[in-house]
């Protein structure tokens, strides 16, 4: 349980830093500066952030481990790296969705294609 409390206070801090900012640049209304849904920005901004949590983290435990593996591995914080996947699957889930093939249009520009084809003869 104590191992989530640097991950809430980070992913709060990016979440209320990226509502501050969408507010200021964007000149949005503060309920349209909610951060729930998927934004791609706050997306990456989150994978940076628990990405930069994950080294900090990684780095504390090494020097804290003196190359002790055992100790290393006691020292992570998993919910962090846990976090950390999480947010990169996502980031990469909406990668590979936004570069998928749309079915429908693809159908309808065959359709579209045969019916002009079948005119012309």
């Amino acid at each position: 349980m104590a191992q989530a409390i640097p991950v809430v206070i980070n992913e709060m801090s990016i979440r209320l830093l990226w509502a501050i900012k969408s507010r200021v640049y964007s000149n949005k209304s503060w309920k349209e500066c909610i951060p729930i849904g998927s934004h791609p920005e706050l997306r990456r901004m989150l994978l940076t952030g628990h990405g930069v949590l994950c080294l900090v983290d990684g780095l504390d435990a090494i020097a804290r481990s003196k190359g002790q593996i055992l100790l290393f591995a006691l020292h992570l914080n998993f919910v962090a790296w846990k976090r950390l996947a999480f947010s990169g699957l996502m980031e990469i889930r909406a990668l590979y969705k936004e570069n998928a093939i749309d079915i429908a249009a693809l159908d309808e520009d065959l359709w579209n294609e045969w019916n002009s084809l079948y005119q012309q003869n």
